[in-house]
């Protein structure tokens, strides 16, 4: 049981942990060949990029835009995001495996509000919606990945937990055994020391009985001798 706790708390500090280190940062990122634009980019955690690709395919579908993917460039055209525009805007957004010790996938995001794309300096307002927008996304993913990581390790806990109270029962009847086992060779100990009492109380009995049996046989001998004696004067 202290190892399960111990493995709680630990699930707890990972996604606190990992919770505060999700963050988006702004760089320019190639959408593609000669495709060089600013970007959003961030990353999620404990995931693979299959699953990833195919949340963010999910969470572009809500934006109503038309969307392709081309050798894990996602597009859409004409999405709809209220926060960024009152006009459609173009998404381009790139999914990479960084192969770290975490798992962490990186994910990169650019908007085309149709005049540039979204950027802090040239639009500072659209930057801070579209971060927002996509810090959430990530932290959300990321939680989602966490809570699917504690069920799973809840079904392997239960498994455990029932090998313990298999154990546990088994050792609680391998010590009633054992207990029985005891209480028996003090029985048959008791026996064996009350048979060797019987045995030694035989002995001696056979003892006297040997002692009488011999001063019998000496008074008669005597006795035999005497009537001899009183026949052969008699006879004279």
């Amino acid at each position: 049981m202290k190892k399960i706790s111990s493995f709680l708390v630990l699930i707890f500090i990972l996604v606190t942990s990992f919770a505060q280190k999700v963050e988006v940062k702004e760089q320019f990122h190639a959408f593609g060949k000669d495709n060089n634009h600013n970007a959003l980019v961030t990353n999620v955690y404990f995931n693979d990029q299959k699953t990833v690709e195919k949340e963010l395919e999910t969470f572009l579908k809500t934006y109503k835009g038309k969307i392709s993917n081309k050798k894990g460039l996602f597009t859409t055209d004409k999405s709809v995001v209220p926060s960024l525009s009152t006009s459609t805007v173009n998404i381009y957004a790139t999914v990479n495996d960084t192969k770290g010790n975490n798992k962490e996938i990186e994910v990169a995001f650019a908007f085309d509000l149709g005049l540039g794309y979204v950027s802090s300096a040239d639009y500072p307002s659209q930057y801070e919606s579209a971060k927002t927008m996509v810090l959430n996304w990530a932290n959300s993913l990321t939680e989602k990945t966490f809570i699917q990581l504690v069920k799973d390790n809840e079904k392997e806990i239960e498994k455990f937990q029932k090998k313990l109270d298999g154990f546990t029962s088994n050792k609680t009847s391998l010590e009633k055994e054992n207990s029985d086992l005891n209480a028996k060779i003090t029985d048959y100990n008791n026996k064996i020391n009350d048979c060797k009492s019987k045995i030694s109380t035989n002995e001696s009995k056979m003892t006297n009985l040997e002692q009488q049996i011999q001063d019998q046989s000496a008074a008669v001998k005597q006795q035999r001798e005497a009537l001899e004696a009183i026949k052969t004067n008699y006879g004279k």
